[in-house]
């Protein structure tokens, strides 16, 4: 398999007052892959994955407020694939798109010069890779036979 990636991280952090920051930022991820070997699991496939994100930190002598917001977008299109997607297989090319907000706040509170409370709250996700999505086939080191689910939704979580 070929597996061409591309990245890009962009953020730019402003001091919007004192031990106050914003920082803002752009996250990009562009991946595309083809297969050219005689046992394909995985069809060929392109990724698009995107992230808006600000964050706020602002530190007050021994207290440590943080908060930031994130939003995220996740692309994945399938071709057909030689003998991996073939008329009547279990798992057929797909376009598939995710978009989640997530958000976290957290607080830090310097008690000692050796002690510190934190305290925080976040929300996350997780969305499904092409294998879970498409794989259909013997997966080489486990002796199993994997078909994937193009149907899968994203795995949200409060922590």
């Amino acid at each position: 398999m070929l597996l061409n990636s591309a990245s890009l991280l962009a953020q730019a952090a402003t001091r919007i007052g004192p031990g106050t920051t914003w920082t803002n930022g752009v996250v990009l991820l562009a991946q595309d892959n083809t297969n050219f070997g005689s046992r394909i699991i995985v069809p060929d496939a392109g990724t698009l994955e995107a992230g808006l994100f600000t964050f706020i930190r602002s530190e007050r002598e021994r207290l440590t407020v943080e908060a930031g917001v994130r939003l995220d977008g996740r692309h994945i299109s399938t071709r057909p694939t030689r003998q991996l997607n073939p008329p009547a297989s279990p798992v057929a090319p797909f376009d598939r798109t995710w978009t989640t907000v997530n958000g976290s706040v957290g607080l830090a509170w310097q008690a000692t010069d050796n002690v510190r409370f934190r305290l925080n709250a976040s929300t996350g996700f997780r969305s499904a890779n092409l294998a879970e999505l498409s794989s259909n086939g013997l997966h080489e080191g486990t002796s199993r036979f994997e078909i994937g689910d193009p149907d899968l939704g994203l795995e949200n979580v409060l922590a």
